[in-house]
């Protein structure tokens, strides 16, 4: 998750649970690095305790407040890429037009974000050679999104779809407020359950937040009418009409459904609660049961080799395309040679320093040669843990050689790290 400062967000309809809004972002900087290039940026960083270097990966966001305590930092993000492209900001002051800033054009994975650092000096710019298109900015930034663009570049977009979202976002949100706006002069409400009328706008925004006070839905789901079932007095929405569905917390299944009268000036004519029980329809897109988490479970299903193989991964030792199939067939086919390697140290106790050996004498065999042995060991001893974590000490003497002669072999497709 990332904390972004919406600019213009009150002319989106809504900001619901997992519905998708477009914005331009733009990352204001705090602090900027320049390099010629990764291996550059790479040659800045300290190996850790591991010996190992840890980067931020190429044309990456990264949100660094969520790893923080800080409250100062909570919404700082750092960012990491090439850049696109690079240009002074202009702002107009009493007519003339001066450089006030650095706009950097950077692919992340969540699009391109356009990074805005001051211009302090602009004879900085013209001498540092890393400041230029195709280099690469690694910076400390504040995120801003505009969501004043696309459809909604001229502001409030008045139709049917944004109306029927605002009206369920209010319902969640708890501001009918946010609806005056878009009320027809000749707007009006209906229950069918209650039977209750409303004629005037400011009526029906003070009675939604006396409902909402009391009861707001847990959530609020888009729908499709799908089926009308058979039945005395024909129904006034059709086949077709989108509505929205509301359910309260502690209830199963939907409450009551809303449909939204749009008329022809985009505003909001109707809004009707309907309890009505002859409408089938379709949800856009439901909110799925979570799913139990079974830690005993997983635990139960964990192996010394899916942990090794997972833990290889997560520390990008192997390619990520080497999955347990592959392995198992790289181990059939080096039988003998892993079993070689292994052979005097299955008498040894079960401890770190075995595995630490065993992953060392894989990684002499890989392609990589350029590493230092007490980081390669310092690697090894962590499938210690794999082998052991979730055993009885029965399962580790039976498990043991052949987790030496997996962890030999992941040693030999050892990928190689900055050591």
């Amino acid at each position: 998750m990332v904390a972004v400062d919406v600019v213009n967000g009150d002319i989106l309809p809504s900001f619901k649970r997992d519905e998708a809004i477009e914005l331009q972002m733009i990352a204001f900087a705090e602090h900027a690095d320049f390099y010629a290039d990764e291996s550059a940026y790479a040659d800045t960083i300290e190996p850790g305790p591991n010996g190992r270097k840890t980067m931020i990966g190429e044309n990456t966001l990264f949100p660094v407040g969520l790893f923080s305590d800080d409250e100062d930092v909570k919404d700082v993000v750092q960012i990491h890429g090439t850049i696109k492209s690079m240009a002074l900001g202009k702002n107009n002051i009493e007519g003339e037009e001066v450089s006030a800033n650095i706009r950097c054009h950077v692919d992340t994975q969540l699009g391109e974000i356009v990074i805005i650092l001051p211009l302090d000096d602009i004879d900085e710019v013209r001498s540092n050679e890393n400041m230029r298109e195709g280099k690469v900015i690694n910076c400390l930034a504040r995120l801003s999104g505009d969501a004043a663009i696309n459809a909604y570049e001229d502001g409030l977009v008045r139709d049917a779809d944004n109306n029927l979202k605002l009206v369920a976002y209010t319902l969640e949100d708890g501001d009918p407020e946010r609806l005056r706006c878009v009320l027809a002069n000749n707007f009006t409400y209906h229950s069918d359950s209650s039977g209750k009328d409303i004629s005037d706008a400011d009526e029906y925004i003070q009675f939604a937040k006396y409902v909402n006070s009391k009861a707001k839905p847990t959530h609020t789901d888009y729908a499709t009418i799908t089926e009308i079932t058979e039945g005395e007095e024909e129904l006034k929405y059709p086949v077709g009409t989108r509505c929205a569905l509301i359910q309260y917390e502690g209830e199963e299944g939907y409450d009551a459904i809303i449909f939204v009268d749009t008329d022809d000036e985009g505003n909001i004519s109707r809004i009707l609660l309907s309890r009505e029980g002859r409408y089938r329809f379709t949800v856009d897109n439901p909110y799925p049961e979570k799913e139990d988490f079974d830690l005993a479970e997983m635990i139960a299903k964990a192996t010394y080799k899916s942990s090794i193989i997972g833990r290889s991964h997560f520390h990008d030792l192997i390619d990520n395309e080497l999955d347990e199939e592959g392995i198992d067939q790289y181990i059939a086919e080096h039988q003998d040679d892993l079993e070689a390697d292994v052979a005097d140290l299955s008498i040894k106790e079960i401890e770190e320093e075995v595995f630490a050996e065993a992953f060392l004498r894989g990684v002499r065999k890989s392609r990589i040669k350029d590493y230092k042995d007490e980081n390669i060991r310092a690697l090894g001893r962590q499938f210690h843990k794999d082998a052991t974590l979730f055993k009885s000490e029965e399962e580790q003497k039976n498990t043991f050689h052949d987790a030496l002669v997996l962890v030999v072999a992941i040693g030999r497709l050892y990928k190689g790290r900055a050591d």
